[in-house]
């Protein structure tokens, strides 16, 4: 039978399980030593996502330290173990995270879109509230990137009435989007549909797909099928989507809250765009060594 101390030895490569209003990741702290993220071996990470044989989370994301530009860094991949330049929800964990470690309000984040800043405007002890830039919207097809080449009076539209029989507005926040106007987002099938869309050759490098409700006060109720994750409680350039989408189409207020299933983010479209909610820390653990030296190559 094995000692407690060489119990312990199994255990290695500590991680921070986050949420930001239901969409939950597995942070890895590497800003005390280098990271590359051609040493992550993506194969491993549907593993340590699953929600019944692993760790269980929408994806993984790591923070770094950027030296050149005096920041920290943010690196994600979905569920399925590809990569996303993007989290609006994770961006606000490791901002508040940063916070906790670092105690200072305001910093900047870059990601594989931009470069946001970072505010703590609330602290309240495991959870907090972020207000975060998210950058410019892209509406240029070849930068989304979309091959469609319907177009709306502002942006390009989505149109195939045989997989769903709305039209979806296509932006980037960094990431792709297509948004579409329905009666009762909770009675998509959204599996199905959100699977077609998602995949469809119009989209090469696949598109996160929001399906939303102007309510009667001028809100936004929005449901999400994300990119590499499937449906999610909440995403947060999604909701960036969704409020442009709106502002455009709908001349929603340039200032709106966007009701998700995990909870409500408030965006703002100034000359970039704002997201304000909140971030939660929800445990720390160690993965299993022989898991973690599987999934760090070489790190």
């Amino acid at each position: 039978m094995n000692s407690f101390p060489d119990f312990l030895d199994m255990y290695s490569m500590p991680f921070i399980k986050m949420e930001g209003i239901g969409n939950d990741y597995i942070y890895f702290d590497f800003t005390d030593r280098s990271f590359e993220s051609k040493n992550i071996n993506t194969n491993v990470i549907p593993i340590i996502c699953n929600r019944r044989y692993g760790i269980g989370s929408d994806g993984i994301v790591i923070i770094a330290n950027n030296k050149e530009q005096d920041n920290i860094k943010m690196y994600m991949w979905n569920s399925d173990g590809s990569y996303s330049k993007i989290c609006g929800n994770a961006l606000r964990c490791v901002a508040y995270y940063w916070y906790k470690k670092k105690n200072i309000k305001e910093f900047y984040i870059e990601s594989g879109a931009f470069l946001h800043k970072a505010t703590i405007i609330e602290d309240k002890g495991a959870s907090g509230v972020v207000k975060i830039q998210m950058g410019y919207p892209i509406f240029e097809k070849e930068e989304i990137p979309f091959y469609g080449n319907k177009k709306s009076q502002s942006l390009y539209i989505f149109y195939e009435p045989e997989i769903f029989p709305y039209v979806g507005y296509v932006v980037s926040m960094g990431n792709p989007h297509c948004v579409f106007f329905v009666d009762d987002p909770d009675s998509i099938e959204i599996e199905v549909v959100g699977s077609k869309i998602e995949n469809h050759p119009l989209f090469p490098e696949r598109t996160n797909v929001e399906f939303i409700k102007i309510n009667p006060d001028k809100t936004i109720y929005q449901r999400t099928w994300e990119r590499g994750s499937g449906e999610t409680l909440a995403c947060g350039s999604g909701a960036c989507a969704s409020h442009i989408v709106g502002v455009l189409e709908k001349a929603l207020p340039k200032k709106n809250i966007i009701h998700l299933k995990g909870g409500d983010l408030i965006i703002e479209w100034e000359e970039q765009i704002w997201m304000t909610g909140n971030a939660t820390l929800i445990y720390s653990g160690n993965l299993i060594k022989d898991l973690g030296e599987k999934l760090f190559i070489n790190s």
